[in-house]
């Protein structure tokens, strides 16, 4: 490490210059920023405060490791253990998808959608670490919110940030597209959600920190079949959704119109494909007669 002293100021401007190899500046400052405050607890604010503020040898070794592994492009989420969703923190690691902003606008649909102050049976499917159902638990207190997953390591991630958040949620282990698997759970007044989408030719274009570091069991489906997870699901929920109750999916933005054929061809109503701030077609929403 040829750092020009332990001061911070030097060590951030030698790792910046190394970042700037493999992300865009912007991108760098902001991962180092990150990488300084989860794991030293040093924020901006402070290194502004106090310029000649100095790291141990251990702080600088923790700060070498981590831009050794974002210059392998592994998630800063991976390398600090956690990552920001709706304004909560949750544990991630490599059996859960890192949340996404455009999950966070799902779920802001929902809760705009739902009266806050009634009781619902809530249930995500797919659940990961959970961030989608602890959030919703969060700002709808009086529901019954369930989640499941196919993974028990997921579940494993998952109920620990309910601990860690003091939420009570119940989590299932249980395959959606396994008939038994799935008769164990009871009936909802809406489901959410965001299942693996992404097409083997999708997959040529993600970028080396997803596919190097995220679950495949999370994210991918055959090029024959794409939506064979939405297609369980409603079928899934023809039993288990209660009459106009709804329906919320993230979706790949290529598939809005076969999603809104296919709800439609399973009697659902009200269908509304959304737009994410991107303007892609990324939510969906439709109501069982």
């Amino acid at each position: 490490m040829k750092v020009k002293s332990n001061k911070v100021s030097d060590i951030r401007d030698h790792y910046l210059n190394e970042l700037k190899k493999k992300y865009p500046v912007q991108e760098a400052k902001k991962l180092l920023d990150i990488t300084f405050e989860e794991l030293l607890g040093i924020s901006g604010v402070r290194r502004v405060m106090e310029p000649h503020l100095r790291l141990s040898e251990s702080e600088l070794l923790k700060v070498h490791f981590a831009c050794k592994d974002l210059a392998l492009y592994k998630p800063i989420q991976h390398i600090v253990g956690n990552a920001e969703f709706y304004g909560l923190k949750f544990n991630v690691d490599k059996y859960v998808l890192i949340p996404r902003p455009e999950t966070e606008e799902l779920v802001e649909w929902i809760l705009s959608d739902v009266d806050e102050k009634r009781s619902f049976r809530i249930l995500d499917i797919g659940t990961g670490s959970g961030a989608i159902a602890l959030t919703l638990k969060k700002h709808l207190q009086k529901s019954d919110v369930w989640a499941c997953d196919i993974s028990r390591d997921a579940l494993q991630v998952a109920t620990k940030n309910a601990e860690n958040l003091s939420l009570e949620i119940q989590f299932v282990e249980a395959d959606i597209c396994d008939k038994t698997s799935r008769a164990k759970l009871p009936q909802f007044d809406l489901i959410v959600s965001n299942p693996p989408y992404v097409t083997e030719m999708d997959k040529k274009m993600m970028l080396a920190n997803v596919l190097n570091y995220e679950p495949d069991l999370a994210l991918y489906v055959s090029n024959r079949n794409p939506l064979i997870f939405y297609k369980e699901i409603i079928y899934f929920s023809k039993t288990h959704l209660i009459s106009g109750g709804k329906l919320f999916f993230e979706i790949n933005e290529n598939f809005g119109v076969e999603m809104k054929e296919l709800l439609a061809f399973h009697d659902f109503r009200d269908i509304i494909l959304k737009k994410d701030l991107n303007d892609r077609d990324r939510m969906i929403c439709a109501t069982r007669c």
